[in-house]
């Protein structure tokens, strides 16, 4: 993969002042982004996966949360965690947790079929989708809205909440699925996940401290 740094620019919301983009998978149209210092908001579209990189999680309690807004296409839309580089057998991949919101296909009545994802995943050179190898699907009640609010909350020993739209998922946070993820994996580089979507991302917020 390789790494495109973006144009200063010079929004308030210091996640926003210069983000970077890593291109997935190696080679692939880069798609673009759109900063916007007035709305403090991303606009971004890709063909295929594309990282936008906000920062470097570390290790304690905090929040992450955005505003999310489908423009067109159908696609996948949220947040990646620790994305660092390395070999699986002899070839060089990205590996990523991932939590996003998967649209599916829309339904007669102007509604629209789609899921929530968590995954540890690899991003092989080449692949148009990152390849999951551990991760649990939530499928969710079909909706008119392409409007979405993903919120994050972490402790010293990882996620502890997922809330979808203000409601908490604790189907993305049983024992059995923290106990397959490494909680290690999830700090470092983090921001924006996008694979073959148009979507606007606005109130990006990393607050220190949870919840009680």
């Amino acid at each position: 993969t390789s790494l495109d740094v973006l144009p200063e620019v010079a929004p308030t919301n210091p996640l926003l002042r210069q983000p970077t983009r890593v291109i997935l998978p190696s080679g692939a149209p880069p798609g673009s982004v759109a900063v916007d210092a007035e709305t403090n908001s991303m606009l971004l579209s890709a063909e295929r996966i594309q990282l936008i990189t906000v920062g470097e999680l570390k290790r304690g309690k905090q929040t992450v949360s955005a505003q999310f807004r489908f423009t067109e296409d159908l696609g996948d839309a949220g947040f990646f965690f620790g994305y660092r580089e390395g070999d699986v057998g002899n070839k060089r991949v990205g590996i990523s947790h991932l939590l996003y919101r998967q649209r599916l296909r829309d339904l007669p009545d102007g509604s629209e079929l789609f899921r929530l994802i968590r995954e540890q995943a690899w991003f092989p050179p080449g692949n148009a989708v990152p390849i999951s190898f551990a991760g649990r699907t939530i499928e969710m009640a079909p909706t008119k809205s392409r409007d979405f609010e993903l919120a994050v909350q972490f402790d010293e020993t990882g996620i502890r909440e997922v809330a979808f739209d203000g409601v908490p998922i604790p189907e993305l946070l049983i024992a059995a699925l923290n106990r397959t993820f490494d909680a290690g994996d999830l700090w470092g580089a983090w921001g924006i996940y996008n694979n073959a979507s148009t979507v606007r991302v606005s109130q990006l917020v990393l607050n220190p401290g949870v919840k009680p």
